[in-house]
């Protein structure tokens, strides 16, 4: 039955994208770029002018978009980033595991995702199905991006291997339906099933989001939604101590938006439900967001207004996760500047009486490039060290972390296919529980960098990142090292053709995991993952992967055993 439901799955989505609703026009007539067709003095004119008229498609720059997505998709299978402030994740598929201490917040077109019983990364790899990441300083924030061409294009992507491992996706996009030229539609669909975390792991995702242009208007509305089965190894650390088990977990939002070259208007409603044999009560948690933003542009600066009204409701006790706020208001400014050099700040204010901010100021002398960087919390509310627990009615201990702040110097160097980067800063960490409090004061040190030369027809890549920091024996989930590395080597071919094969390394030294109640050491370790790609035009690759060549755990669980995985990719233009 599983196999018919998927095979019906494959057929819908084949279906969908041989249908042709109009001739793709000759290239020869057209411009090479959209950068040729008219461009008004800022964006929102660009967006809005009623002069604008959109260009025919180019079949290049449809083929630029889906190699563009296409990279987007490498970088989440790879979960392998080259920013200093990117989280260390691994994946497998659109399943994430990290370090629980990465500074850092997940939010969704602006809106911060306000925390539950699961782990981040349970929302990352669900989000990362379906949008695109933007890496702030604290922020991940998932993005829509545009198909903008009136020509519909649809893809599909399998993998299959060894512990049952079965993902398919199936997306569709198009711009101008049912005659309305600026009518847009773009649609996900996800099935996955597996092995994942020393459990088994299945689910599914659903997305459909239709927006429509005026001349003063962007309107759109989008409906998500996420099913899994996943182990108890996605819960916080706090929620472990009833062994592993599997429960049911759903999470769905309704989004929508209006914006006119005046005023930016947007609504996210969201629920979240899990449900196991082994919890006493489903545990729902609901939230209503509201948000009216408004950018200004002048020369070379810019000023961003955003103030958010979040209604969160929760039918168990909670307490602030890592660097989390529960907040009802949120008053945001960006402050910006680009011109000789580089100015960002991000104040937040919630509450109307706690205050974070993210900043940074940057100078560039040809290839090199200085800067100085700042992050903190200068208050947070009084958290509570225990709460009762919605599993089983018991008191359960928590352990409450902060990243306080964290300040440094950022350098970095790009002369052609080299590139080379480092932040070096102190950060201040508090953790405290009913038994006692923690704290100190540490130095930090990211490394990253890339070199990709090309001999011909021959490309190489080499990307390492490293990370050091003063390794306090008494502060839970901080290893003094964690690194990654990845290479790759492809050898171009006519036609678009192309053969490629690599090598990811990730990994970390011995630290203590995060538990109020039962500490324990997670040892170093090292993963490898090994890849091979063949690419046959620019609409189809095929790729082999050996996953976990060590058979090695990796931030205390084992992702997924060492195994054989077989994947395809394949695009359509109708």
């Amino acid at each position: 039955m599983v196999f018919r439901s998927w095979l019906a799955v494959i057929l819908l989505a084949y279906g969908v994208a041989l249908w042709a609703e109009e001739p793709l026009p000759s290239a020869t007539a057209l411009p090479d770029t959209l950068a040729e067709a008219p461009v008004a003095e800022d964006e929102s004119d660009w967006i809005y002018a009623e002069e604008y008229k959109r260009p025919e498609p180019d079949k290049e720059e449809i083929l630029d978009w889906i190699e563009a997505r296409q990279k987007r998709e490498a970088e989440r299978d790879r979960a392998f980033v080259q920013d200093a402030f990117a989280p260390s994740i691994y994946a497998f598929g659109a399943n994430y595991t990290e370090l629980y201490s990465d500074p850092y917040r997940v939010s969704l077109y602006g809106f911060e995702r306000f925390g539950t019983l699961l782990k981040r990364t349970s929302y990352l790899g669900a989000f990362a199905r379906h949008y695109t990441p933007q890496y702030r300083v604290s922020t991940v924030d998932y993005e829509h991006t545009d198909y903008p061409y009136t020509v519909s294009v649809s893809g599909i992507k399998g993998v299959l291997g060894d512990y049952d491992t079965r993902d398919l996706s199936a997306f569709f996009a198009k711009q101008g339906l049912l005659g309305f030229e600026d009518l847009a539609l773009f649609t996900d669909f996800s099935l996955q099933n597996g092995y994942w975390l020393d459990n088994p792991n299945g689910g599914s995702s659903l997305r459909a989001l239709i927006s429509y242009h005026t001349d003063n208007w962007d309107i759109r509305g989008e409906y998500a939604s996420n099913k899994s089965e996943p182990g108890s190894r996605e819960l916080l650390p706090y929620y472990r101590n009833m062994g592993l088990y599997r429960f049911k977990h759903n999470y769905a939002h309704l989004y929508l938006k209006a914006q006119s070259p005046w005023l930016e208007l947007a609504l996210l409603r969201s629920r979240d439900k899990a449900q196991s044999s082994s919890w006493m009560q489903e545990v729902k948690s609901k939230g209503t967001q509201i948000s009216a933003a408004k950018d200004i542009e002048y020369g070379a600066a810019r000023l961003g207004m955003r103030y958010e009204y979040a209604d969160i409701q929760r039918n168990y006790g909670y307490i602030n996760s890592y660097n989390q706020i529960n907040y009802r208001h949120k008053l945001s400014l960006e402050l910006g500047y680009d011109d000789w050099v580089l100015f960002e700040a991000v104040p937040e204010l919630l509450d109307w009486k706690y205050l974070r901010s993210d900043s940074r100021l940057l100078k560039s002398w040809g290839a090199l490039r200085l800067g100085i960087y700042d992050r903190r919390i200068f208050n947070t509310p009084d958290a509570k060290d225990q709460v009762l627990s919605p599993f089983n009615g018991d008191m359960t201990l928590w352990l409450v972390m902060t990243q306080d702040w964290e300040s440094g110097i950022l350098g970095g160097w790009q002369e052609g296919a080299l590139s080379a980067n480092l932040a070096a800063a102190y950060q201040k960490l508090s953790q405290f529980s009913i038994s006692e409090k923690r704290g100190d004061k540490q130095f930090i040190l990211r490394l990253y960098g890339s070199y990709q030369p090309r001999f011909g027809d021959w490309e190489l890549e080499i990307a390492p990142n490293w990370n050091y920091q003063d390794n306090k024996l008494y502060l839970m989930e901080n290893p003094r090292y964690r690194f990654g590395s990845r290479q790759a080597l492809t050898r171009h071919l006519s036609h678009d053709n192309a053969l490629s094969c690599g090598f990811d390394i990730q990994g970390h030294s011995f630290y203590y995991i995060a538990d109020a109640e039962l500490s324990y050491l997670v040892e170093a370790s090292t993963m490898v993952d090994l890849w091979a790609k063949v690419k046959v035009g620019r609409l189809f690759d095929f790729t082999v992967r050996y996953q976990n060549l060590l058979n090695t755990s990796l931030y205390g669980v084992y992702p997924i055993p060492a195994s054989i995985h077989a994947g395809i990719n394949w695009y359509f233009i109708n």
